[in-house]
């Protein structure tokens, strides 16, 4: 039934909150702002722990439900929709609003208006700049207030544009009361989070309601950029996927995407009117494209999937086949058939092919709309390779004039824009061939031609060859499939394409941001071009690196070009030696921890600038390379073996293929090293700074955090295959600090089993904000005394005494805590001869450290101190419970130091801990689960801290 519900100008905004004070406090001052209509906004928030709820609890202008636990997104909206089922806004409508979300002036008036535009309108979706379901533009700028000024201008336009879909994203949602609770809500078995609003969105069409997306109604929305984030996304994602599966028969993700290469075959006008059948219609994605586009269109569609056709035939003309369609529009003729001719699900019989011949006009527009190119990896490309005659333009050349075509000229500098390179395979005279290209204004858009009469498979390889690529990364179009097949002959990784698949290139790239404007890489190729040819004329290889006069400048910076980074380490292979491919996320993460060598290189010679061609990340503590990798514009250069051996040549394994090897200390005497250009300081201004130091039951933690500047100090295996763990001892943290070089050096030669990195912190060298110390490294250890001098050391367990030669036999062989370390019973004697074992460190011993530690770092930072869990459930075996006694023990010690210092925090495990499972294997080891509820306890520290600074400022 039609929904007749009238506008009633109320809005229910209902918000699910999870931690993330700041954005939420930012997405309500939006609305308090922006919000042109009568609205309630009510707040569900899942049991946060960073001091959001008091936050709430003092506003008195919206409805708080507040969660003894995190019951995900879709179980606190539908808790938001029924909160208000006693209030004035009974019969609002439903916007579901993302807690990192601002919205902007028209927002929600424009959404309405949407909504109410028809009666079959179940639900309308925003745009933003970060959306999911097609819902996001290509846009970006360098502040959250230029976004708003953006969406304020967006949503002023006269004539907003309304687009039909199957799914829209529940980050900014306005549902129909009514309808949402017909479709029953959200279904809660999506749990915490993803494929909830698909769910609800198949609801609504199966009702026979219509979907819109509304692009004058745009919402900022910061995108997951909290400190605290849950790495088990990917998992979640993959398990709801195929839940949504059972429940619908379908793979959502398949069937949500418009073909938009489509409408660049239709050269109807908009207001035209004709009739539209596709094979194999889905969802009716397509078909509700064509008619947003063109409103005077009639769609039809045949799916033979029940399950696809019985929620498309709710609000589109589905028929199951051919001769049902004829039997039932028996006055329709049609002027445009898609078909996709790999799919097997769409093979006709003859029959059927006379129907379509019955049903089409005689000028019918007949489409193949293969699967494979709706679904081509467009990413890879990185070179379009055009042949000219019957594909670029319409004709011979040699054979008399041609024609343009002008979609491919646009696509051309649109390519270039995109950062797209484009090269020229034709058989014909070269100078008749530029001649056009000028005519055109794009002959300068075109390198490493290939003008002539030989054979275009050579051509191209050596093509490819010159300019560094890879024949996996370059696309060749030709309309003779003999040529195609002639050029994967010689590169067996060359993408081809008949002429038919341009408007898909043009579709796609339409639609992505150009993040090359001012054609930078097709000047590297041009320069490239040049030299090239010069070096044709060198006497030798080597002479010619010489005559380059090659300069390399490593920079420091990186933040300042994270984008470009960012690019080189999603894009690079060839040259790429770790192959990590790392998000922009994790890679500002890297290169803000105070541990990572992380650097940049610039490289220019005779023949121009290369501009930003490598970057490497290097882990000094662990000596540990996260990135190493280069541009293939400098293969051939030496400069990947010249960065390597500035930096040491360490040990790593090199992630295969490479095209060019590494070697120790290999001499590179051509190249020159600029003096160095940017500093790394720069990566830490504005960033609240975090050191994170301890054992596992840390590292677990650290994982669930993000934002900020976060060095990490965790136990690891050093060069020698030792598992490294003194440093995260208070003793070995005093003593790093009170010692000389020379009094390490000593205690090593005593105990061998220890290195420097035993010794070796960042905790009094830089300045943090926050200082999160786990206290298991010093409540489990065994403490050694020097028989000589005093000092102490911590190694192994306390349990196991390594002077007693009773236990040696096991140690040499690795059945007690031996680190990895390979003990001689010679080794053992003259340790025993030296140390003395102590056992657990005294409280008193460690209060004395850790004021050493407060007094002693630099600034005024935040100190958490995270103790070990007390709780045990009868199964923990005798060392584990003695272990919780001895944290028992501790905690009112701890304590009690935390109220001598105003700046140091204690966290006790203990109170996340309900039963046995959330323990993962013992009890110093944490489940996901309460890993991620202590890093959101910790996220309420540091977002304490981050209040106390900006009232500083």
């Amino acid at each position: 039934m039609i929904n007749t519900q009238k506008c009633s100008n109320k809005i229910a905004i209902i918000i699910v909150s999870y931690n993330s004070k700041h954005l939420m406090r930012n997405c309500i001052d939006s609305i308090r702002k922006n919000a042109d209509c009568d609205y309630k906004i009510v707040v569900v928030d899942n049991a946060s722990t960073d001091g959001v709820i008091e936050y709430l609890e003092a506003q008195e202008d919206i409805i708080l439900i507040k969660n003894s636990e995190n019951y995900g997104f879709a179980k606190a909206c539908n808790q938001g929709a029924k909160a208000i089922s006693d209030t004035q806004y009974k019969d609002a409508d439903l916007f579901f609003l993302n807690n990192d979300t601002r919205i902007c002036q028209g927002t929600i008036r424009n959404l309405q208006k949407a909504l109410y535009s028809s009666e079959d309108f179940g639900a309308a979706g925003a745009v933003s700049n970060y959306a999911g379901n097609n819902q996001q533009l290509n846009i970006i700028f360098d502040t959250v207030d230029d976004y708003i000024d953006y969406g304020q201008q967006l949503n002023n336009v006269e004539n907003p544009i309304y687009e039909e879909r199957v799914r829209l994203s529940g980050f900014a949602l306005l549902v129909k009361n009514n309808i949402f609770k017909q479709a029953g809500g959200f279904d809660e078995e999506f749990t915490p989070g993803y494929f909830e609003d698909d769910a609800l969105s198949m609801q609504i069409l199966k009702l026979g309601y219509r979907l819109i997306c509304v692009g004058s109604a745009f919402v900022y929305h910061a995108g997951s950029q909290s400190f605290i984030q849950n790495s088990d996304a990917s998992d979640i994602l993959i398990r709801h996927q195929n839940l949504f599966y059972k429940k619908y028969g379908f793979d959502i993700l398949k069937y949500s995407d418009y073909n938009e290469a489509l409408l660049k075959y239709i050269s109807y006008d908009s207001d035209s009117s004709f009739n539209f059948l596709e094979l194999g219609s889905g969802l009716g994605t397509d078909l509700k494209m064509i008619r947003s586009v063109f409103k005077n269109a009639k769609v039809y569609g045949i799916e033979r999937n029940p399950y696809l056709r019985d929620i498309a035939s709710k609000t589109e003309t589905i028929y199951e086949s051919l001769e049902e369609l004829r039997l039932n529009e028996k006055n329709v003729s049609f002027d445009i058939l898609v078909y996709d001719s790999e799919s097997a699900d769409f093979s006709l019989s003859q029959s059927e092919y006379n129907i379509i011949d019955q049903i089409c006009n005689t000028n019918c527009i007949t489409i193949n709309a293969p699967s494979s190119y709706k679904n081509f990896d467009f990413d890879k490309i990185k070179m379009v390779i055009w042949d000219l005659d019957d594909t670029f333009w319409h004709g011979t050349l040699s054979e008399g004039d041609i024609d343009f075509v002008e979609a491919n000229i646009e696509l051309v500098r649109t390519l270039t824009n995109c950062g797209i390179i484009n090269s020229i395979s034709s058989k014909n005279n070269e100078k008749d061939v530029l001649e056009k290209l000028s005519e055109a204004g794009i002959a300068d858009l075109f390198v490493f031609n290939d003008i002539n009469w030989n054979n275009k498979g050579v051509q191209i390889q050596s093509k490819i060859k010159n300019m560094g690529l890879r024949a996996g990364n370059v696309l060749f179009i030709d309309d003779n499939p003999h040529n195609l097949e002639e050029a994967k002959s010689y590169e067996k990784d060359l993408m081809t394409a008949l002429p038919d698949f341009i408007p898909y290139l043009d579709a796609h790239y339409g639609n992505v941001l150009q993040a090359d404007p001012d054609h930078d890489r097709l000047k590297k190729y041009k320069l490239l071009e040049s030299k090239r040819l010069a070096e044709k004329v060198s006497t030798s290889k080597e002479a010619f690196l010489r005559e380059s006069n090659i300069e390399v400048t490593i920079c420091r910076n990186c933040l300042d070009e994270i984008e470009r980074i960012s690019e080189l380490v999603s894009r690079t292979n060839q040259l790429n030696y770790t192959k990590n491919r790392d998000d922009k996320k994790l890679l500002k993460s890297l290169i803000l921890n105070d541990w990572n060598e992380s650097a940049y290189i610039r490289v220019k010679d005779r023949f121009g600038d290369y501009g930003i061609v490598g970057f490497y990340c290097y882990n000094r503590r662990e000596k540990h390379l996260e990135h190493f990798l280069f541009s293939c514009r400098i293969i051939g250069m030496g400069i990947e073996q010249y960065i390597y051996n500035a930096i040491g040549c360490p040990e790593f394994t090199i992630k295969e293929p490479v095209v060019i090897p590494l070697t120790h200390n290999k001499k590179v005497d051509w190249i020159h090293e600029n003096d160095f250009k940017g500093d790394s300081t720069t990566n830490q201004q504005g960033q609240i700074r975090i050191l994170f130091k301890g054992p596992c039951d840390l590292s677990g933690i650290e994982v669930y955090l993000s934002g900020g500047s976060i060095t990490t100090e965790f136990n690891y295996v050093n060069d020698n295959g030792v598992v490294t763990t003194g440093q995260n001892h208070s003793i070995h943290i005093r003593e790093s600090y009170e010692l000389g070089q020379q009094e390490i050096d000593d205690i090593i030669t005593s105990a061998p089993f220890l290195s420097d990195g035993d010794f070796t912190t960042k905790l009094f060298e830089s300045e943090y904000h926050i200082i999160c110390y786990s206290l298991l490294q010093d409540l489990n250890a065994g403490l050694y005394q020097n028989k000589k001098t005093g000092r102490y050391i911590s190694f192994s367990d306390k349990r196991t005494d390594i002077t007693n030669p009773d236990v040696w036999d096991d140690l040499i062989n690795g059945r007690v805590q031996n680190h990895g370390y390979k003990f001689t019973r010679k080794e053992l004697e003259l340790f025993s001869e030296k140390w003395k074992f102590i056992g657990a460190i005294a409280p008193t011993m460690l209060i004395e450290n850790l004021d050493f530690i407060v007094n002693h770092v630099k600034g005024s930072p935040t100190i958490i101190l995270l103790t070990g869990s007390e709780k045990t459930f009868g199964d923990e075996g005798p060392e584990l419970s003695e272990m919780a006694q001895v944290y028992r023990n501790i905690k009112p010690v701890i304590i009690d130091f935390a109220d001598r210092h105003p700046n140091v925090k204690v966290i006790n495990p203990s109170e996340f801990i309900k039963c046995r499972d959330d323990y993962a294997d013992n009890i110093n080891h944490y489940s996901k689960n309460i890993q991620f509820e202590i890093a959101g306890r910790i996220c309420e520290v540091i977002n304490d801290k981050v209040d106390e600074l900006s009232k500083r400022i």
